[in-house]
């Protein structure tokens, strides 16, 4: 009786992954794995930018603002009012 070591069960194929003429074939077609060039990595500003655009966040804002501006006014409002 033998087990079954796999994570991921095998669906009709005969062995896991690329055969290796497979893999070479496919390597000299197209060549070894690479990140994509020519990509640029953003600056910190234009991340900024970029999260301060989102409507979502926006209003994540806004309501943060809004509760602890109240929060901080209440006190002030009960110390105002007479008697």
């Amino acid at each position: 009786m033998s087990h079954r070591t796999s994570p991921t069960p095998t669906v009709g194929s005969a062995a896991p992954g690329l055969s290796t003429a497979e893999a070479c074939r496919r390597l000299r077609e197209f060549g070894p794995n690479r990140p994509v060039s020519g990509r640029r990595r953003s600056t910190p500003f234009a991340w900024v930018a970029r999260t301060l655009s989102d409507p979502m966040v926006i209003l994540l804002l806004v309501a943060g603002f809004t509760a602890v501006t109240t929060l901080w006014l209440e006190p002030l409002k009960a110390l105002s009012r007479p008697g």
